[in-house]
This record gives C-alpha cells, sequence and structure tokens, in this order.
C-alpha cells in the first residue's frame, strides 16, 4: 500500500533594522512552490610558499561564508511591497476608502534593509537566515497565477526550528493583466499581449564584488549593478513592433494587475491593485516567428534607463491593500 506523504513548504520573511541583529518573528507568511534550495559556500585561500620551503602550502584560511538561496512562490499583495524594500522606499497613506492604502515604491541608490527568512520544511530541517539580500525577482505574467522565483544571497544558515502560521493567500491570476505602452512623451494604450516575463536584478550575484575587505560574512555586500528589463510576446497581422525598434528611441510601459474576485471595500468596489511604472525603456533583442502570410509572434525586451530629471525611473511601484506599514 502507497504511503502519501504531505509536505508543508513555507517562508516566513521580516526586515532587519540592523546588519547582523536577525529579526524576531516573521512579518509575513507565504507558501512555497518549491523547496528551498540551498547553496551554501565556504571559501577558503591558500597560503603559498609562505615559509620559503618546496612545498609551498602551509595553511588554509576561511575568506567568506555565505548562502544562496533560490524560492519561488507567486505573487501576494500583502507582502509584495517589502520584496523591494531593500532598494525603494515605501510611502504609505490612507486612501479615501477606509482601511485601503496605497504604497508608492520609488527606487533608491541605497541599501534600506536587510531581511530574516523563517524558512519552514515538514520534512526536513527548518532554518532561519538573517543579513539577506534579494540578488533578483523574475516574474512570470501568464494566463496562470502571477509567480516570483527569486535567489537570494545571506548568511550561514542556522538550523532551528521554526513555525510559520500562512492566512489565505491572495494571489493574482494572469489574465487580470494588462499592459499599457507607448513612446515616451506620448499617453500609454493597453496593448494585448501573450505573456510578459520580467528581469528584476539588483546587482550581487559576482563573486568578484560581492564581498568588502574587512568582512567574511556579509556585513560589506555591494549593490552596484541593478537592471530591470520586461520581456514582451504577441501576436499581430502586421510587424509594428519592428518599425517601433527601429524608428522610435525611448519608450514607456505600464503592467498593472488587479483582482476581480475580491475587494477591499465592498462600499466602494475598490479591488487589491499591484502596478510597475517604467517612464524610459529602450527596445532590445527584437524577434519575430511565423511566415509572412501568418500572424506574426514578436518578442522583445524593453530595459529600463535610469534618466536624470525624469521622474519614476528607472522603474516605480504602486500597491492597493489593506496592509498599514512596512
Amino acid at each position: 500500500m502507497a504511503t502519501t506523504i504531505g509536505r508543508l513548504r513555507t517562508m516566513g520573511i521580516a526586515a532587519q533594522s540592523v546588519f547582523g541583529t536577525r529579526a524576531a518573528t516573521a512579518s509575513f507568511v507565504i507558501p512555497l512552490t518549491n523547496s528551498p534550495e540551498f547553496t551554501t559556500k565556504i571559501n577558503k585561500v591558500m597560503n603559498e610558499a609562505a615559509l620559503g620551503s618546496a612545498y609551498t602550502l602551509n595553511d588554509i584560511d576561511r575568506s567568506t561564508r555565505f548562502t544562496e538561496i533560490s524560492l519561488e512562490f507567486k505573487v501576494d499583495e500583502d507582502q509584495f511591497p517589502l520584496f523591494f524594500k531593500q532598494r525603494f522606499t515605501i510611502a504609505s497613506v490612507t486612501t479615501t476608502v477606509s482601511n485601503v492604502l496605497r504604497h508608492t515604491l520609488s527606487y533608491t541608490n541605497n541599501t534600506n534593509c536587510w531581511y530574516t527568512l523563517f524558512l519552514q520544511d515538514s520534512n526536513l530541517q527548518n532554518y532561519v537566515v538573517q543579513d539577506a539580500l534579494f540578488d533578483n525577482h523574475d516574474i512570470t505574467f501568464d494566463q496562470d497565477f502571477v509567480r516570483f522565483s527569486s535567489s537570494l544571497v545571506g548568511a550561514y544558515p542556522s538550523a532551528t526550528s521554526v513555525i510559520n502560521t500562512v492566512t489565505q493567500p491572495k494571489e493574482f491570476l494572469g489574465r487580470m493583466v494588462s499592459f499599457l505602452d507607448a513612446e515616451a512623451t506620448n499617453t500609454l494604450t493597453a496593448t494585448t499581449v501573450l505573456g510578459i516575463t520580467s528581469s528584476l536584478e539588483f546587482g550581487i550575484n559576482s563573486d568578484a564584488t560581492r564581498f568588502g575587505l574587512g568582512s567574511q560574512d556579509l556585513a560589506v555586500l555591494s549593490l552596484t549593478s541593478d537592471k530591470f528589463m520586461f520581456n514582451i510576446s504577441q501576436v499581430k497581422a502586421t510587424t509594428s513592433r519592428y518599425v517601433e525598434n527601429e524608428t522610435i528611441p525611448l519608450k514607456q510601459l505600464r503592467v498593472s494587475m488587479q483582482s476581480t474576485d475580491r475587494f477591499l471595500s465592498t462600499t466602494t468596489l475598490t479591488r487589491p491593485a499591484i502596478q510597475f511604472d517604467v517612464p524610459r525603456a529602450k527596445m532590445e533583442n527584437y524577434t519575430e516567428e511565423g511566415d509572412l502570410d501568418e500572424l506574426i509572434k514578436e518578442n522583445f525586451d524593453l530595459t529600463a534607463l535610469r534618466t536624470v530629471g525624469v521622474a519614476g525611473t528607472p522603474m516605480s511601484l504602486t500597491v492597493l491593500n489593506t496592509t498599514i506599514s512596512y
């Protein structure tokens, strides 16, 4: 007789007020769609020819110790702003609708927070990882649930008992996503697309530049090469995007999500929402699929630019929910 094994995999997350001091408890808990994958690295350096001997090696010392973690989970409006807090300031204001808040996220050059992760797996050891930062967010918008695939870099994990309490997730379907774009100086217009994926990189994925001198455990972590890009696929009767790629120097885009099965306020029918805005973007990597007598599938990237004097560059986000603060 077969034995069915139930498996509970969750992640609790909280912002740390300072590096080196883990958060006491999770601010939010979400179910994971994968088992947390750890890549633990302990780098060592060899002391060669230190004694002038024919045998060159007389010591090996630890240089750095850290952990890379890959996670997959579905987008939830409540936790969403926290995943960007390391590089975005969050301004939260109450709207005219009772208990509904609008959170506006603006890009900054500073590291605004570190994270503590509380990773629970009912079949394996539980872990707490402090002093973590997101390396990237890959977000998939398709006709399924909108999904995060994220990686972090953090301190060496502590094997600790974790009890995460999951509330009912507030998830978004890809079919409720709208895409708008236009030339940078024109008015945004809605465009039907097959799917969107975003690659939001935070620039800590290089061993060579990750650590500062005087640190063995992430105390000085470099974030210097952020890049935000959206890959778009659509089907058209004509290759209009090819013309844009050749003639329009700068684009703007908006990716907006709303939930159609939930309301933040039933009296005003206010819906939860998440919105990405890129005021300046460049089209890259244009390709076509299909014969000339068929509908043409066009694929292209829109890469966000940092433009001096233009508000909201390279990217800003707006979230509508009932969470008070982050």
